[in-house]
């Protein structure tokens, strides 16, 4: 089975422990983690190739990270981690690029992995089925 790098991009730091021992229980091993830098430089980190999604936590940047990600044509998709009472911010987070989210304390492995690999899959679809500009 391939494997799929996955970049987490929070302020919390209970959200890069908690979703690496996540992902690392996925059985057979199919996410490995990249290099946590992204608060660092942020557009590098969301343009790198290499990166298959990524998990960005709400807060502060999140707006302009995703802004930012739109306006840059970002491939990977953005998978929102929230709070339980910021689930109806979604809404506006999905029109500046956000594709799915997860709710903190309420990560169970199983749909943590399901939700990466349908939005890592979907992505790959998209980018296979659209035309060309050429066509």
């Amino acid at each position: 089975m391939e494997q799929h790098t996955v970049l987490i991009i929070s302020e919390n730091k209970a959200d890069h422990l908690i979703l690496a021992e996540c992902l690392a229980r996925a059985k057979p091993a199919r996410f490995r983690l990249a290099a946590s830098e992204a608060m660092e430089r942020p557009l590098e980190a969301l343009l790198d190739p290499m990166i298959d999604a990524v998990i960005m936590g709400h807060g502060a940047q999140t707006e302009y990270l995703l802004r930012l990600a739109n306006k840059n044509n970002v491939a990977a998709p953005l998978i929102m981690m929230l709070d339980d009472s910021e689930q109806a911010s979604f809404g506006h987070l999905r029109e500046l690029g956000a594709q799915d989210y997860l709710i903190r304390g309420q990560l169970q492995d199983a749909l943590v992995h399901r939700i990466l690999e349908y939005n890592i899959q979907l992505k790959l679809c998209l980018l296979y089925t659209s035309p060309s500009p050429r066509d």
